[in-house]
């Protein structure tokens, strides 16, 4: 399905929790629900578009959506940041805006559910992307990955915890085990995230303000939004040299 030129994808889990909506008498919740994801990524695709990020397709999902992109991975994180908080943000002030107009605690209800949830720190929420792009600002590229997996591996198991101690909720087990599966899946690609990363510096030419100098490091301290020099064994070299040997490629630099 194509809306405004957006591929819009709707997950299994979306059509069970309506099914489950529509069996049990909770079509108003589902629509207070689909009606603040549906704001939600509105958010984020306003700001992409603002920023002239290329939209590959929108997910939904059932408590929020997800809005996946077709771009370098060494866009400024000045970018991805505000990308990654407009969703929130247009979340919040849709709120504002009408709960004086729509006086319903269920509304009140699910919209802070949902902001929460999508703030939690585990793949592929918004609050895993913030608290990455938080950690690229201070620690190089591999070692910010690494670490929101390992934010995210620690809140699954928190959450697992919350499903061994409260009543049983059929939607919450298929929420956390979707969630298990991206984590997994990012543990599986962050080798290939890290390469495409890599291969990106190499093939393309970004202009950085910042320099960084790396002494007797390689390819894993480098950091977005920096140009780096490295230094081994007092001799001096360009990222495409060492990048060059990383990837074997037979050409000249």
């Amino acid at each position: 399905m194509r809306f405004f030129k957006i591929s819009i994808e709707i997950h299994p889990l979306f059509y069970l929790f309506m099914i489950l909506s529509v069996m049990t008498g909770y079509l108003k919740d589902f629509f207070f629900i689909t009606l603040l994801i549906t704001v939600h990524e509105c958010g984020h695709i306003g700001m992409a578009l603002f920023y002239h990020w290329k939209i590959e397709r929108v997910k939904l999902l059932p408590l929020g959506g997800l809005t996946i992109f077709k771009e370098d991975i060494n866009r400024p994180l000045k970018e991805e940041l505000m990308i990654a908080l407009a969703g929130p943000g247009m979340q919040l002030m849709f709120y504002l805006f009408f709960s004086n107009i729509v006086i319903d605690p269920v509304f009140r209800h699910y919209h802070i559910l949902m902001l929460l949830f999508n703030l939690l720190p585990v793949v592929p929420l918004d609050g895993s992307k913030i608290a990455n792009i938080l950690m690229n600002y201070h620690y190089p590229f591999l070692k910010s990955y690494r670490g929101m997996i390992g934010l995210s591996v620690i809140t699954i198991i928190l959450l697992m915890g919350m499903i061994w101690y409260l009543p049983f909720n059929m939607m919450f087990v298929l929420i956390v085990v979707f969630l298990g599966i991206e984590v997994f899946r990012s543990i599986q690609r962050q080798h290939y995230i890290f390469n495409r990363f890599l291969l990106e510096r190499y093939q393309k030419r970004y202009f950085f303000h910042k320099r960084r100098v790396v002494r007797n490091g390689f390819e894993r301290e480098m950091k977005r939004d920096y140009y780096h020099i490295f230094y081994q064994r007092e001799n001096c070299y360009s990222e495409r040299q060492i990048l060059a040997k990383r990837f074997d490629f037979p050409r000249k630099l």
